[in-house]
């Protein structure tokens, strides 16, 4: 053998080698958690508490507890049918998700509505990308003090893009 033909037999190994190397050291991208992965940590978290009845009264399968679970099942959330809600069913924002458990991180919380509830027409509740929280950090929303500003503030750096103090609650929408 020649020693130019080893060296170029060591080149093409060390340049097989080096990208193999490279591949294993390069990041790896990671897709987004999906609606149904989030809803399954949002339920499971200790400090967010999904009502189970509407603020209205009305009793239906679109309270909060229950879009959570059937987005954590794999399934559609549920809106209300009356008064300005349009009823039928809608898919959860996964952004609308990860802002609640961001919010989380911070502040316990409790989440009066999402996907179900009546409110304006044409309210993001209903496209499933909008929350709103009444109790944060273990106080109803009545006022916005200290709290209720830094929620809004976590809210709109983790995306959201319609942030509102309602009085009664918080309303964060993706």
């Amino acid at each position: 053998m020649h020693t130019n033909d080893l060296s170029q037999r060591a080149r093409v190994a060390l340049g097989i080698l080096g990208a193999s190397v490279l591949a294993v050291a390069a990041p790896v991208a990671v897709s987004a958690a999906s609606a149904r992965d989030l809803a399954n940590q949002v339920l499971h978290s200790p400090r967010i508490t999904l009502a189970t009845v509407h603020v209205s009264g009305v009793v239906d399968r679109a309270n909060a507890h229950q879009n959570i679970v059937d987005t954590a099942n794999g399934q559609a959330a549920t809106r209300s049918h009356y008064q300005n809600a349009p009823g039928g069913t809608v898919g959860l924002s996964p952004a609308m998700l990860q802002g609640m458990l961001h919010r989380s991180a911070r502040f316990p919380f409790r989440v009066s509505e999402i996907a179900g509830g009546s409110h304006a027409v044409n309210s993001r509740h209903y496209r499933g990308v909008a929350f709103d929280a009444d109790i944060i950090n273990g106080h109803r929303v009545t006022s916005q003090g200290s709290d209720e500003t830094a929620f809004m503030a976590g809210c709109r750096a983790d995306g959201a893009t319609e942030v509102l103090f309602e009085g009664t609650h918080v309303h964060c929408a993706w």
